[in-house]
């Protein structure tokens, strides 16, 4: 899949052409409304809504796998939000106490079969998984694989605010934020080697999530932090992502070639949705295709 699609994009030259091959679905859970989809594996999606019944706001997480709606809500929590999924593992983060006046507790969370575990290190909130790797924020981001805690920042963080947080993990690859930096740019760490991750002419970038190569998320392209735009980023190539219709995309997760965000719609609502991109073999195929026509085209001139 990465090979077709910097082929497919380079060939035409126009990452647009590529977009419009792209096919999306809006899905919301039957209950609650401004669905966010977060991240995706296997066909399982995870995510959260807001529940506004009987008087008492809450935001609360499911879990999706194409047939049951599983609804999530982490025990005390006012605000339960699933980040992301590796096989039957969830990761994410929760609030405890009087949000009304400020004084929450925040917490990272691990989820599986039925089972609820809270991150030991205080604060610490998860936004990926990959196996038993879990990758999150305190402030600084962190990766923890079970036992132990490694904590460490960009180093493109700068002025007097300045943190970072690790957002999505593949293997050993690792993308994240880096707060505090003027514009706000995303990073990616390989080992102990980090690399700027910044979209040309935008003002903020903020990774979501990783698998292999490409890197989904989305982007302000300028500092009144309105109308995001998703991205998809294959290590060479930009591709834009925006659903048709909406005012502003986030690409929140990527499993195969399955795209999962939110997307505001026309009324102010926010959906979640899901984006299938062409298959490998399609796009290969097509890549083929128009080579041999560009040079078809390049004998005949």
């Amino acid at each position: 899949m990465k090979i077709g699609i910097v082929l497919f994009a380079s060939i035409l030259g126009f990452h647009q052409i590529a977009f419009a091959q792209f096919s999306w679905q809006t899905l919301n859970a039957p209950v609650g409304v401004d669905a966010i989809l977060n991240g995706i594996d296997n066909g399982n999606i995870v995510g959260s809504y807001y529940d506004g019944s009987n008087g008492n706001p809450l935001v609360r997480s499911f879990l999706y796998n194409s047939n049951n709606w599983i609804y999530l809500d982490a025990p005390g929590a006012h605000y339960t939000d699933a980040k992301a999924i590796s096989g039957t593992k969830i990761v994410g983060a929760y609030r405890t106490g009087d949000y009304t006046i400020g004084q929450q507790q925040h917490h990272g969370f691990i989820y599986e079969n039925g089972t609820w575990t809270t991150l030991s290190e205080n604060g610490a909130e998860a936004y990926g998984i990959d196996g038993n790797n879990i990758v999150g924020s305190n402030g600084s981001s962190f990766l923890y694989n079970g036992s132990t805690y490694d904590f460490f920042n960009s180093p493109y963080n700068s002025g007097p605010y300045s943190g970072s947080g690790a957002t999505g993990i593949s293997g050993t690859t690792i993308v994240g934020y880096a707060r505090g930096s003027s514009p706000e740019n995303g990073y990616i760490k390989t080992g102990s080697n980090y690399s700027l991750l910044q979209m040309p002419g935008a003002y903020i970038t903020q990774p979501q999530d990783i698998q292999g190569n490409l890197i989904v998320g989305y982007v302000y392209m300028d500092n009144t932090y309105t109308s995001p735009k998703g991205f998809l980023y294959d290590g060479s190539n930009w591709t834009l992502l925006e659903m048709p219709g909406a005012t502003s995309t986030r690409a929140n997760g990527i499993d195969g070639n399955t795209i999962v965000g939110d997307y505001v719609d026309s009324n102010g609502g926010t959906n979640g949705f899901v984006l299938t991109i062409p298959e490998p073999s399609a796009l290969s195929l097509l890549a083929i295709g128009l080579g041999r026509l560009v040079m078809i085209r390049r004998r005949r001139s």
